[in-house]
């Protein structure tokens, strides 16, 4: 009797240890997905080009030479919102965002209050998405995870 108390006992225990390992296993490997995504969405800033408004409206015509499909961000760095949007000539549709010919009107009264602005893009090509909305979601949710955006629109 008191062997099979002991087999009981230890069976349990060793139950319990099984589970308490799946559990832990399953943690890890969920911690880990997310770090690689992380990681992913970092990179993905590491492609990034980076340009304060009047540098890019000063190289704006030798920019258009070699305009590129992808996504661009304009970030008003004054209150710390974010444009993002995808295209087909970046920096010919960032330029009119910029002019006010296109976008929000909330980044028009910004541009009109002489808030400092910066255009980042990134080039679809270089880029591990194979459409332009899925770099442009990837771009939003990097820049919401990652803590840059304040108010992304």
């Amino acid at each position: 009797m008191e062997r099979v108390i002991f087999i009981v006992i230890i069976l349990g225990l060793l139950t319990g240890l099984i589970i308490f390992l799946a559990v832990s296993i399953k943690k890890i490997l969920e911690a880990a997905k997310e770090e690689a995504r992380r990681r992913r969405k970092r990179s993905l800033m590491n492609l990034e080009l980076e340009l304060k408004y009047e540098g890019f409206k000063k190289l704006y015509s030798d920019l258009c030479q070699i305009d590129f499909e992808g996504v661009f961000a304009i970030h008003n760095s004054t209150w710390h919102r974010w444009y993002i949007c995808a295209s087909r000539a970046v920096f010919r549709d960032a330029m009119s965002v910029l002019e006010g010919r296109a976008g929000p009107a909330e980044l028009h009264n910004d541009l009109r209050n002489r808030n400092h602005f910066s255009l980042r893009a990134v080039k679809l090509a270089v880029s591990e998405y194979h459409t332009l909305e899925a770099l442009q979601m990837a771009m939003k949710e990097a820049y919401v995870d990652l803590g840059e955006g304040e108010r992304i629109y």
